[in-house]
């Protein structure tokens, strides 16, 4: 299926409405080249996808296929040149390109090409890397649905007025961001965001509604203020003040928050990590903040340093509307190859603190699900927090709680919050909360298990094809060996062959010469057929059997002539004729019985 966007700018808002719900922006998706077909004089290679599916299929993957042109290559590696990675696409050929063998080694040099894409996961989650391969539910212009939302949103709302857009500064391919003048502050400087609700969203609206209300009067010394959120069907803005500096993400960046989200993190190479005590209080400050809401049984669901900012009390907190709202955390990808992180959604905040402080040490995020690289860079301190979530042992074990992270010697810290934090969620609220996570534990848990199989059926079919391929080279060297020495060291094989040689009697041909008319020569009739002969018998054949006659010498005189042998006479042919009654009359009675050793068959 491949979606048009043409016609109105409502019908591609239905549309994208009918197909937002269903999709996970930070899947991870598997492409691979399985054939091409030539059409109207061009050739299309077909790609088979997959990714996770979020509607509950009985394998738990969805699967389809996309038909792309080179030139269609050729745009998508235009595009990702923007990310600062150039790759390599296989040459182009003006003459030939329809042959059999050319689109072959173009076929495997553009999949060399995917293999690369797929390879660096951030590069995945850009949008025209989804378009390419996922044109159904990335073909629309979400920027132009999204500003249209924004507008009715506001429409009953006079307080905000939109005055610069901001498309894709963050990493969402879902979210919309704008500056907003603020009616009643015209001077503060603040920003607006629009974000669709998730695919693992759970509650109806009007609990969201009321979950809303409670966060927006929450109170926490490290928690941004809400200055406004409006819940809809479609989705939920919400806005905040603006920080000139940006987010602590691109403040270890070093880039403006204004920029675009791929130029300020990926092309940008100025990064750098903190001291170790601004590492150690920024971490007790989000461990007090996801300490208040795991003791109400909320998840946060966006701990990453996109959405830490450094505000009066140093730090400001936003994104816990994240799992309410549905929406997919970026490590949830990582965490669903960690048996421990995909537990359950509590347990998925911790590991997301765990990349949260390996960025703020190091300045790099992580991309796999496990630290298997040393942190020789980092002090003791820090690197035993670290390994102690994001380790390879750790993730086979039961990773540590928030109190238990707040108890190490890293976050020993004798500092006191300066006011007690609040956060009051009705009984529905919580009855409601309480079903969500249920559910979200139960998805967490079956991606889990899905990835798992998978990757346990690839192991295997690789190591049957390895050993496959072994058993059949060793089983044909082991038939031609057996073959060479039967035929070479076996005794009673060269016995058979010599025996047979010696049997061969071939009598001479009858002479003529060449002044002999054809009319005038009268042939012997042929003598009769041997019979088969005994070992007895052949010995007696071989020495009784007279030798060869010596040939005559050549005439010199005569040009037309030809020397052959003398003809037989008649005491000759008395000679066969004793040797054929001897043979016909021997008595084989006499002989000793034998044992035959039948070996013709092959050995295996």
């Amino acid at each position: 299926r491949i979606l048009h966007c043409t016609g109105s700018s409502l019908h591609q808002s239905r549309m994208f409405e009918e197909i937002r719900a269903a999709v996970d922006d930070f899947s991870e998706i598997g492409c691979r080249l399985v054939g091409s077909q030539t059409v109207s004089g061009h050739t299309e290679y077909t790609i088979q996808c997959r990714r996770l599916s979020q509607s509950g299929l009985e394998d738990g993957w969805f699967n389809w296929q996309v038909q792309r042109r080179y030139s269609d290559f050729c745009s998508l590696q235009s595009s990702l040149q923007e990310t600062g990675f150039d790759f390599i696409l296989p040459k182009k050929k003006i003459v030939g390109n329809l042959d059999k063998e050319v689109i072959e080694e173009r076929q495997r040099g553009l999949q060399d090409f995917l293999d690369a894409v797929l390879a660096k996961y951030s590069l995945t989650l850009n949008i025209h890397f989804r378009r390419f391969v996922d044109p159904v539910n990335y073909s629309v212009n979400f920027t132009e649905i999204h500003l249209q939302h924004v507008s009715m949103a506001l429409r009953t709302n006079t307080r905000w007025t939109v005055t610069e857009t901001l498309p894709y500064i963050g990493s969402r391919i879902r979210g919309y961001y704008a500056m907003v003048k603020d009616n009643q502050e015209p001077k503060v400087p603040k920003i607006l965001h629009w974000v669709d609700r998730g695919p693992y969203t759970n509650l109806n609206t009007k609990t969201l509604w009321s979950l809303a209300r409670s966060l927006t009067s929450m109170e926490h010394p490290f928690l941004q203020k809400i200055e406004d959120i409006q819940v809809f069907e479609t989705g939920t803005f919400l806005v905040y003040r603006f920080h000139k500096e940006g987010s602590l993400k691109d403040i270890l960046h070093k880039s403006k928050p204004k920029h675009n989200s791929v130029k300020k993190y990926m092309i940008s190479g100025n990064h750098h990590s903190l001291p170790l005590n601004e590492v150690r209080t920024l971490g007790w400050k989000v461990l007090k903040l996801l300490q208040l809401l795991h003791l109400k049984g909320l998840p946060w669901g966006g701990l990453h340093t996109g959405n830490m900012y450094l505000g009066e009390t140093g730090l400001e907190a936003t994104g816990l509307m994240n799992f309410v709202l549905g929406l997919p955390s970026r490590t949830r990808e990582l965490a669903l190859r960690n048996k421990a992180a995909s537990s359950s959604v509590h347990s998925l905040d911790i590991y997301s603190f765990g990349h949260f402080l390996f960025e703020i040490s190091t300045g790099s995020r992580l991309e796999s699900s496990t630290l298997d690289q040393p942190l020789d860079t980092c002090p003791d301190l820090i690197k035993n927090v670290v390994l102690s979530i994001l380790s390879p042992d750790a993730s086979r074990g039961t990773l540590p709680t928030v109190n238990q992270l707040l108890e190490t010697p890293l976050f020993s810290v004798s500092e006191n919050l300066p006011y007690k934090p609040v956060l009051k969620l009705s009984t529905s609220c919580k009855e409601a909360v309480r079903e969500a996570v249920e559910a979200g534990e139960r998805r967490l848990r079956q991606d889990f298990l899905t990835l798992k199989a998978d990757l346990k059926e690839k192991k295997l079919g690789e190591k049957v094809g390895v050993e496959s391929v072994k058993r059949r080279k060793n089983a044909r060297k082991r038939i031609q060996d057996d073959r060479t020495s039967q035929i070479i060291h076996d005794p009673d094989e060269t016995a058979l062959l010599t025996t047979a040689e010696d049997v061969t009697v071939c009598p001479p041909p009858p002479p003529y010469t060449a002044s002999t008319t054809p009319a005038s020569v009268h042939p012997a009739p042929p003598p009769p057929p041997p019979t088969p002969l005994s070992p007895a018998a052949t010995a007696v054949s071989a020495s009784l059997a007279p030798p060869p006659p010596p040939p005559a010498p050549l005439n010199p005189t005569s040009s037309t002539s030809v020397s052959v042998p003398p003809p037989e006479t008649g005491g000759g042919s008395g000679k066969r004729g004793a040797l054929l009654n001897s043979i016909t009359g021997f008595n084989k009675s006499a002989l000793k019985k034998t044992i035959t050793t039948d070996k013709s068959k092959p050995r295996i």
